[in-house]
């Protein structure tokens, strides 16, 4: 009897210590709920008002991150760019070893791993400039626009689709030039101070109308003339495509307008 009595009150004793503890659990966690409560309405408020499509969450991502940073995680942004498509396959590489590297390292299952996915559909391969065809059009532009209005720029890591003309292994020869359409004088006191001009994609960007146009025209008109010649009639296609920021004021804004594209 004394057995089963001590197993009784062991029992019981054992169903009001956890009750109690629930109801402590219970209580922390309301009291999380309530503190944090306003934040999750908030960040659930700001994901409905605005909405973006798959794979373009800029602000979703923005977001996020900035959470991740505030519980005290390194979150690092940007995007892959590369002039070489085999530099561009080991980068993404090494994201995933990276990434299944610290998830192993912090004991996360194989199965529960991170998956580093990409989309065709999301990238570019990087613009080739055909170095005859370059050249070439180069003394056009001198002979049109004369020699000091026309600059040789270094590489750029931009994004640019017109490298699609060209087809794989530069089957077809496409030269991308860019035409600057700032004042001379902003472009000036941007280099002087380090403040950098709004580009293209920015409502201050603010091209002048007369010599962008003249100067775009003179430009492009003179290369389609010149490979539209005899000889290259069979050989040569053109095509004139919209403009980018990246490429605005990159000839030094002297009688230059914003980029254009040919092939």
């Amino acid at each position: 009897m004394r057995h089963r009595t001590a197993v009784f009150h062991f029992t019981v004793f054992f169903l009001f210590a956890s009750v109690t503890a629930a109801r402590g659990q219970q209580g922390a966690l309301d009291g999380l709920l309530e503190r944090d409560l306003p934040a999750l309405v908030s960040t659930y408020q700001t994901l409905h008002a605005t909405p973006e499509l798959s794979h373009h969450e800029a602000k979703t991502s923005a977001l996020v991150a900035r959470e991740l940073r505030a519980l005290g995680y390194t979150v690092t942004e940007g995007t892959i760019r590369t002039y070489k498509e085999e530099v561009r396959q080991r980068i993404l590489a090494a994201l995933e070893r990276m990434a299944q590297g610290i998830a192993f390292t912090d004991g996360i299952p194989a199965a529960r791993a991170p998956m580093v996915t990409t989309s065709d559909s999301e990238y570019t391969p990087s613009t080739y400039n055909d170095p005859q065809l370059t050249l070439r059009l180069a003394q056009v532009f001198k002979k049109v626009l004369g020699p000091e209005n026309v600059e040789e720029t270094p590489a750029v890591m931009a994004s640019e689709d017109f490298c699609r003309f060209g087809l794989e292994n530069h089957q077809i020869p496409i030269c991308q030039f860019a035409l600057g359409a700032v004042d001379a004088a902003k472009l000036d006191e941007s280099r002087r101070t380090g403040v950098p001009l709004p580009g293209l994609h920015s409502s201050l960007w603010a091209p002048i109308p007369e010599p962008t146009l003249r100067s775009g025209v003179k430009s492009m008109t003179s290369a389609v003339l010149e490979l539209m010649k005899k000889q290259d009639a069979q050989a040569c296609g053109v095509v004139f495509s919209g403009v980018d920021s990246s490429w605005a004021a990159s000839a030094g804004g002297k009688d230059l307008s914003a980029a254009s594209t040919l092939s």
